[in-house]
């Protein structure tokens, strides 16, 4: 679930905002199967309740700020059908994850491995007004007579804009909101 961010992060890039409404029924996928699929072969993402079963919230909805705060499964695959799954995957790969693969609308959900120091890399990004700044894992080196061959300035770290600062806003915005859990 700690991908999800990425998803709705792309979708506030198109036009999507917090306040929005997403309905969580039960709701079948058909992640790229042909018209004449059955309804037992698709994906069918259920949301899951602090006892373990499965829930939806039929009759209300939620906020996209609500479905982020409670992990939400349905909201999020349809966030990724909104923004696409090749979107949501250049906007991770700017954002410095480089490990997942395109296969469908399932990863949204976070089903796929991402090194670490990736994911904190591509978070620093909401909470840097939209700027990505690589990690560096080597600030100084010298040689064995004292000289400084290389020096890291980490007061002119070299930064990319990766996210309007308000996309990055919003993110930030709606990932430390406790009271909407």
């Amino acid at each position: 679930s700690s991908f999800k961010p990425f998803v709705y992060a792309t979708a506030f890039q198109m036009g999507w905002y917090p306040g929005m409404i997403l309905p969580d029924f039960k709701t079948y996928f058909p992640n790229g199967s042909p018209a004449a699929t059955l309804a037992k072969s698709m994906y069918t993402p259920p949301d899951y309740s602090r006892t373990g079963d499965s829930e939806y919230h039929h009759n209300t909805g939620s906020t996209i700020r609500e479905a982020i705060a409670n992990s939400y499964n349905v909201p999020a695959i349809k966030a990724m059908e909104y923004a696409g799954p090749q979107n949501v995957l250049v906007t991770a790969e700017r954002m410095g994850i480089t490990t997942l693969q395109n296969n469908g609308i399932a990863w949204g959900l976070g089903s796929q491995n991402v090194p670490l120091i990736q994911m904190v890399g591509a978070y620093q990004v909401f909470a840097n007004a939209g700027m990505r700044v690589p990690s560096q894992g080597i600030l100084d080196i010298w040689d064995n007579y004292g000289h400084d061959l290389y020096h890291y300035d980490p007061q002119h770290p070299p930064a990319t804009a990766i996210l309007s600062p308000q996309v990055s806003y919003l993110m930030t915005s709606v990932l430390i909101d406790e009271p909407a859990c």
